[in-house]
């Protein structure tokens, strides 16, 4: 039996042939499934399905207020674990985060992430946990700033 687990998005939303570039951070639960294979793939389906219909409703809300133009969307990263910073442990987002983002040695679409007051801090952070150096972080992290959210925050959507 695998446990429910949190899952953090990185979305990036590009602007229908304007200058703007937006970021959402999106957490989410994965459904706990039995060790078989379909049921695994139930529950990414499952996790997928609920993470866009999330997106479209933050769009069509929040970011419809702040910003006029029609938004492709695209994962720029994903990942599960443990990151460093309080927001990420609160039982609702809807907070913009400063937050560090580097590549894993599994490839696109896997990252890791945390807040931190230099990119030297975020890789010290990573130094200390144990989880995250399995995923073999790669440098260089860069900085993001992107607006934080949890599927919670739009559970009565769609």
């Amino acid at each position: 039996m695998h446990a429910e687990i949190d899952v953090y998005h990185l979305i990036r939303l590009d602007g229908d042939g304007a200058a703007c570039r937006h970021h959402l951070l999106l957490k989410s639960k994965r459904p706990d499934f039995a060790d078989r294979s379909d049921r695994q793939d139930e529950a990414i389906a499952a996790n997928r399905h609920r993470r866009d219909r999330v997106i479209a409703a933050y769009q069509q809300q929040a970011l419809a207020r702040q910003c006029p133009h029609q938004h492709g969307v695209t994962l720029a990263g994903e990942f599960s674990g443990y990151p460093e910073g309080t927001p990420f442990y609160a039982e609702c987002g809807q907070v913009p985060v400063d937050i560090w983002v580097a590549a894993t040695r599994f490839g696109h679409p896997w990252i890791v992430f945390g807040m931190a007051a230099s990119e030297a801090e975020f890789w010290q952070h990573l130094a200390e946990n144990e989880d995250a150096a399995v995923l073999g972080p790669r440098r260089p992290a860069r900085r993001v700033h992107a607006y934080f959210i949890i599927d919670a925050d739009y559970t009565d959507q769609g």
